[in-house]
C-alpha cells in the first residue's frame, strides 16, 4: 500500500530533486512528479511551477493546454509567480489569444503582489507600446519599482532611461550607476550583442561627460523645444510585406535621423509630412508605428478617440494639445488616423467647427515639422482633402498603399510562421497566390486562426492542412466575377449579370 505524503514532504521532495548547481539528485521528471502532486494537493506555487514544467518540456512533453490551465489555477489561487505565467501566455498569444490588456492587468496584479519581474515586463510593454500608446514615463516608474524590489536585470533599461531622457530627466551619474550594474551582473559568456549595447551605452555616456549633446533645440525653429539626443541605428530596417514603403522609411525619414548631422550642414533640418493612402486593412499604421519602434520614438495619435468631443472649439483644442505634446517630446511621431475627417474640402455652408480643425491643422504643421515631428496622415479618400493641407511644404509626400502582391505575403507569411512552430516543409507560393490583392489584415488572421486549428487539435506544429483549412474557409465567399451579358429588350439594350 502506498504510503500518502503530506503537503511538507512533497515539497521537500520538489527541493530536493529540483536541477540546480550541484545538486547531485536533479530530476526533471521526478520534479514534475512532486510538482504536479503538489498542485493537485492546491498548492500555488506548485500550481506555476507545474505550469512552466509543462510551458519547458522539463519532465514532461511539452503541453500547451496543462501549461495554460494549471497558470490558471495558480493565479486563482492568488500565486504571483502563476498571475505573472498567465500574463506572458497573454503578451505573447502563447497557447492562448493574445490580449494586450489581460497581460497589463495580470501583471500589475502579479506587480501589486510583491513579484517584481512582473513590473519589469509590464514596463516593457509600455515602452514597447504594446496595448498601448509607448509611455516611457510610466515604463520608467515601474522598472525603477522592479529595481528597488530586487530584480537587477531592468539596469539595462534604466541606464537608456537616463541617458537617453525616456521618460526621465537626462542623469549622468545614474546611468553609470545602473550600467555598472548591467556590468556587474554580466555573465561571463555574455553573447556579442549585448556588449554591443553596452558599448554603445559608455559611448553615450562619454559624450555626455565631454557636455556634448546634452540637451538641444531644432534648428532654425523658434519654438526653442528641446528633444533628446538619438540612438544609434546600426541594423536594417525592413517592414515585411511592404518594399515600397521599406524603401520609403529607409531613405525618407530613417537616413535622416543616421546622418542629422550632414543633413543640417547642408540646410535640411526636419523630415516632410507624408500622406499614406489606400484601402483599409493595408497596415498603413501598423507599418508607421513599427518604424518609429526602430528608430525608438514616441508615438501620438490623432484619432475619434483621442480627439472627439462634443463641446464647440473642444476638438480643435484637442488635435492643438496633441501636437503641443508631440513637439516637446520631438524628435517624435504623429499619426493621424482617417485624416479625411478633419480636414474635408471646406465649404461655406459646413459647420463652422469642422472649418475650425482645418484650420488648427494648418496652424500647426508646419511649426511641427520644422520641431522634428514626423507627421505621417492616413487616408482611404484622398480626393476629399482640402487642397491647402496638402500643398508642397506640409505635405511633401504623398505614397498609395496598395494590397499586398505574392512575393510581399510570402514574405509576411514566412516570418509569422517563424515566430512559432510550424513544419518547415510549408509551402507559401499557393497561399500567396490564392491571398495576393488582399490586404495583410487577411494574412495575420489565416496566421492566427491556423495556429488556432493547430492547438484545437492537440498538436504543436502547424501543418499545411492547417492552413489550407482556414484558406479555404476564407475563400469560400469569394466567387467568380460574374460576366456581364446583353440581353436585347425591343429597341434597348440592357446588361444583366448571370
Amino acid at each position: 500500500m502506498a504510503v500518502e505524503l503530506t503537503l511538507k514532504e512533497v515539497l521537500e521532495n520538489i527541493s530536493k530533486y529540483w536541477p540546480k548547481i550541484n545538486n547531485k539528485n536533479g530530476n526533471w521528471e521526478k520534479c514534475f512528479e512532486y510538482c504536479l502532486m503538489a498542485a493537485r494537493m492546491g498548492d500555488g506555487g506548485s500550481m506555476a511551477n507545474t505550469a512552466w514544467l509543462y510551458e519547458n518540456g522539463h519532465g514532461i512533453e511539452q503541453n500547451g493546454r496543462e501549461a495554460l490551465y494549471w497558470a490558471k489555477e495558480g493565479a486563482k489561487a492568488g500565486n504571483k509567480v502563476a498571475i505573472c505565467h498567465l500574463a506572458r501566455y497573454y503578451e505573447n498569444g502563447k497557447f492562448t489569444e493574445e490580449d494586450f490588456a489581460k497581460a497589463q492587468e495580470y501583471y500589475k496584479l502579479a506587480g501589486d503582489k510583491g513579484y517584481a519581474q512582473a513590473y519589469g515586463n509590464l514596463a516593457c510593454m509600455y515602452a514597447d507600446g504594446r496595448g498601448c500608446e509607448p509611455n516611457f514615463g510610466k515604463a520608467a516608474v515601474l522598472w525603477l519599482k522592479a529595481y528597488k524590489m530586487g530584480e537587477q536585470w531592468v539596469a539595462k533599461y534604466l541606464c537608456e532611461c537616463y541617458i537617453h531622457g525616456y521618460g526621465v530627466e537626462r542623469n549622468l551619474e545614474k546611468a553609470r550607476f545602473y550600467l555598472a550594474v548591467v556590468r556587474e551582473n554580466m555573465d561571463d559568456d555574455g553573447d556579442l550583442a549585448y556588449d554591443l549595447e553596452i558599448a554603445d551605452m559608455e559611448e553615450h555616456g562619454v559624450k555626455m561627460a565631454e557636455g556634448e549633446a546634452l540637451n538641444f533645440s531644432a534648428n532654425g525653429s523658434e519654438s526653442g523645444v528641446k528633444y533628446k539626443e538619438l540612438p544609434k541605428y546600426d541594423t536594417e530596417f525592413v517592414l515585411h510585406g511592404h518594399n515600397t514603403l521599406t524603401k520609403y522609411f529607409n531613405e525618407e525619414i530613417i537616413d535622416f535621423f543616421r546622418n542629422m548631422d550632414a543633413y543640417e550642414e547642408m540646410g535640411i533640418h526636419s523630415v516632410p509630412a507624408t500622406l499614406l493612402y489606400g484601402p483599409p486593412g493595408c497596415g498603413k499604421t501598423f507599418a508607421v508605428n513599427k518604424m518609429a519602434k526602430y528608430l525608438k520614438l514616441p508615438v501620438f495619435e490623432i484619432n475619434s478617440s483621442t480627439v472627439a468631443d462634443t463641446y464647440v472649439h473642444g476638438t480643435a483644442k484637442k488635435i492643438a494639445k496633441i501636437f503641443e505634446e508631440a513637439r516637446e517630446k520631438a524628435p517624435s511621431v504623429l499619426i493621424i488616423d482617417e485624416f479625411e475627417t478633419y480636414v474635408g474640402r471646406r465649404d461655406p455652408d459646413d459647420w463652422k467647427s469642422k472649418i475650425e480643425e482645418t484650420d488648427e491643422f494648418l496652424r500647426n504643421i508646419g511649426p511641427a515639422i520644422d520641431d522634428k515631428v514626423i507627421i505621417f496622415a492616413m487616408t482611404n479618400m484622398p480626393d476629399t482633402i482640402d487642397p491647402a493641407i496638402l500643398r508642397k511644404g506640409r505635405f511633401d509626400n504623398q505614397i498609395k498603399v496598395e494590397p499586398a502582391g505574392e512575393t510581399e505575403i510570402m514574405d509576411v507569411l514566412k516570418e509569422e510562421f517563424n515566430k512559432t512552430k510550424a513544419d518547415p516543409n510549408i509551402v507559401f507560393a499557393t497561399v500567396a497566390h490564392k491571398l495576393s490583392g488582399h490586404p495583410l489584415s487577411d494574412v495575420g488572421y489565416l496566421v492566427k486562426q491556423a495556429i488556432r486549428v493547430t492547438v484545437r487539435d492537440g498538436r504543436k506544429m502547424v501543418k499545411q492542412d492547417d492552413i489550407n483549412t482556414v484558406l479555404n474557409e476564407m475563400l469560400k465567399g469569394e466567387e467568380t466575377p460574374k460576366v456581364p451579358v446583353r440581353k436585347h429588350i425591343g429597341f434597348q439594350t440592357d446588361i444583366i449579370n448571370v
